[in-house]
């Protein structure tokens, strides 16, 4: 099989197949957010492939780009229950 181009391989996964995200399902896995990759952390991974970086800049990359306003509300809420409960 030859080399494809980016085009045609995006295109290759728009086939219908079945997936999933927090129970909802995904019409185009191209253009989901929780399945694409943000300019930022592509650079991480270019400069990491490339000797620029290292496991310590991916990290970086990781801990920037975590949501940790939504872990600490779900961290609140269910201790919340717990003492109600």
């Amino acid at each position: 099989m030859a080399l494809r181009s980016p085009e045609q391989y995006r295109e290759s996964l728009r086939d219908g197949r079945n997936v999933y995200v927090a129970g909802q399902r995904v019409e185009d896995v191209t253009t989901h957010p929780a399945m694409t990759a943000s300019d930022f952390a592509g650079y991480i991974e270019v400069g990491t492939v490339h000797g620029e970086g290292s496991l310590q800049a991916q990290l970086l990359g990781i801990y920037r780009d975590y949501d940790f306003n939504r872990s600490r509300s779900l961290v609140q809420d269910i201790l919340a229950r717990s003492v109600d409960a």
